[in-house]
């Protein structure tokens, strides 16, 4: 549960914080249903082996190349809210080494691991079954699962995060037997997730391993702390650890010099100091290579390509890319947030102001005109395109221009350490599925709970869960209790 900055207390029916010293509670296929797989891939098989597209195992023992039913997306985590890292056209072949239990897609949870990286939906994998046909990511050596306690009543889930659907719980002291881990949603300043045998995700802070450390192997294989990868060296200084590969992501943990940090495997990322290597924690986040004394400027951990960690702690690969320049976003934001409004309720129209500043490309669908009078007089009036106008139809043109990706938050998260200052938060006040407001993230506290600025009504920096209006959490003020909230991420 949070422990929110903005208010002086926490509110009587909220439960005790994380800071306390006792562990608390925590793509559609256009095709028919897979199930007709089986039915037709002797012929799909014939058609692709003529154009050398057939289906054939891979070099690895458990790599197996086989053909996609319709054009796919490769995504960077098991779920169709996470980055799009590639593409595959109708029929094209792809190589698969393991499977992870993710997002449902048609009555499918599995998603495949593709060699060069990333995940592509089960679903539309021309395996000619409905079962996996591959290991389970992590699971090469059974002898490496252990069986622990968790603390109190646990959710399962089918991704890191705790906005993945549950798929079973445990009681407290009941147990789970564990194989891997991957670094997901931070919970109360732990961004391990336990990976079951029998299937799904488990915070680690709810499970009683006797560490704040993995004890069990990184899912996929690539190097974890209890491997020869993983590497210990001392930072040169006073560092921040990031929620992902740049600056622009919030800081998830900070070191005093001579501190020494484990790493097990590095990213490419924003350009510090001339280097672009950022070296992932093994507890959680990243650090700039020239911040930790490695004695080298190459890289002395394995890139981190296609793990678990780097994709799911940090699935908006964006940020540090030059073409959105999230300070001159948030320049604007913080100068203009007091202006006159331009319409009656322009929250959307000064979300794309802020958005056109920090050097997103307007478009025929995306633009605002302003109409002026002779020489030294002012605009007569302002003309925009709906989507420039409507928080539902920016939110919908951003994603499918590939501007953004959007990820529902949790109301009962604080940190959001995968968020960048220049980022959106959209509110869907009535959880109908249309976003009715938005905000424009311009700071951090401390503990990487994002502060937005706003029209209708005009406010700075503000917490993205509190309303000043009614001096309460938002889903405490009457109608919007079933309010849903959406980080919508730039990712150019």
């Amino acid at each position: 549960m949070p422990h929110h900055l903005i208010p002086s207390h926490t509110p009587p029916d909220r439960p005790q914080p994380p800071g306390a010293t006792s562990r608390p509670v925590n793509q559609q296929p256009s095709h028919g249903a897979k199930r007709w797989k089986a039915r037709i891939a002797t012929v799909v098989a014939l058609v692709l082996a003529i154009a050398g597209l057939g289906a054939a195992y891979a070099p690895s023992a458990s790599a197996a190349t086989y053909a996609v039913w319709t054009g796919s997306n490769i995504r960077s985590a098991p779920n169709t809210s996470s980055s799009i890292v590639g593409s595959l056209a109708s029929g094209q072949s792809v190589s698969i080494d393991c499977y992870v239990n993710g997002e449902n897609v048609s009555g499918n949870s599995l998603w495949d691991h593709l060699t060069s990286g990333g995940y592509v939906a089960d679903y539309l994998v021309n395996t000619g079954s409905n079962n996996p046909v591959v290991p389970l990511c992590g699971s090469s050596t059974n002898t490496s699962s252990k069986t622990y306690p968790v603390w109190t009543g646990a959710n399962i889930r089918s991704g890191s995060n705790t906005s993945s659907s549950v798929i079973g719980s445990r009681a407290t002291g009941q147990t789970v037997t564990i194989d891997c881990y991957v670094n997901g949603e931070n919970v109360s300043g732990n961004s391990l997730w336990d990976h079951l045998t029998s299937g799904g995700y488990v915070a680690d802070y709810l499970v009683n391993t006797g560490s704040n450390n993995p004890v069990v192997p990184l899912c996929g294989g690539i190097a974890s702390a209890t491997s020869t990868g993983a590497k210990s060296y001392p930072v040169f200084n006073s560092s921040s650890i990031r929620g992902g590969p740049g600056t622009d992501y919030a800081i998830v943990n900070s070191v005093s010099a001579g501190t020494r940090l484990s790493i097990d495997c590095y990213v490419t990322g924003e350009s510090v100091s001339g280097s672009t290597i950022w070296n992932h924690v093994t507890s959680g986040g990243f650090i700039a290579d020239p911040l930790i004394n490695t004695g080298t400027t190459s890289s002395v951990v394995p890139s981190c390509t296609g793990t678990a960690s780097t994709t799911i702690t940090a699935p908006n690969t964006g940020v540090g890319n030059a073409t959105y320049n999230r300070d001159a976003a948030v320049t604007y934001a913080v100068k203009h947030w007091s202006d006159p409004q331009t319409y009656g309720a322009d929250c959307t129209f000064f979300a794309s102001n802020v958005l056109w500043a920090g050097g997103l490309p307007r478009s025929t669908s995306w633009f605002r005109l302003d109409v002026v009078g002779p020489s030294g007089y002012p605009i007569l009036y302002t003309y925009s395109t709906r989507a420039a106008n409507n928080a539902n139809a920016l939110v919908i043109y951003l994603v499918n221009q590939s501007l953004a990706t959007k990820q529902r938050l949790s109301w009962t998260q604080n940190a959001v350490p995968y968020a960048a200052v220049g980022d959106i938060i959209a509110y869907d006040w009535e959880t109908d599925g249309t976003i009715d407001h938005l905000s424009v993230i311009t700071s951090f506290t401390t503990d990487s709970y994002p502060k937005v600025t706003q029209h209708t009504a005009a406010q700075l920096n503000r917490g993205w869960t509190w309303s000043i209006e009614n001096n309460t959490w938002i889903t405490y003020v009457p109608g919007s209790e079933h309010a849903s909230a959406y980080l919508v991420h730039i990712t150019r």
